[in-house]
C-alpha cells in the first residue's frame, strides 16, 4: 500500500495505491527525476527515508515492514507536518527559498 499526504499544499499523487506493480511504477517515475539528496532515517522507530525531491520539496517516507517485506509506504510531503524535520536538518531558511508546488 502507498499512502501520500501533501496537505493540499504540495503534490503527492496518488494519495492511495495498492499492489506491487502500481507502486513499482510510481517508484520508477521517481527514479527518472532523482532526489536532490536523501538519507536513511528511523521514522517513528521504523525504517524510512528523508529526502528533498527534484523540485526541492522535503518528503519523509516511512516503511511498514512485516515478515521481512515492505507492506506499506507512507509519504509525508505536507510542509505543516514536517516542521520538526526541517528544524532538525537545519532547513528552516532553505524552506523559505524553495517554493513548494
Amino acid at each position: 500500500m502507498w499512502r501520500a499526504d501533501g496537505g493540499g499544499k504540495v503534490r503527492a499523487a496518488p494519495v492511495l495505491e495498492h499492489g506491487a506493480a502500481p507502486i513499482a511504477r510510481l517508484l520508477t517515475g521517481y527514479a527518472r527525476r532523482p532526489p536532490l539528496w536523501m538519507r536513511a532515517a528511523l521514522v517513528n522507530g521504523a525504517p524510512g527515508l528523508v529526502m528533498r525531491d527534484a523540485d526541492g520539496v522535503l518528503a519523509v517516507l516511512a516503511l511498514t515492514v512485516d515478515a521481512g517485506r515492505i507492506t506499506a509506504v507512507d509519504v509525508i510531503r505536507d510542509p505543516d507536518k514536517l516542521g520538526t524535520v526541517r528544524s532538525r536538518l537545519g532547513l528552516e531558511e532553505a524552506a523559505r527559498s524553495v517554493p513548494d508546488k
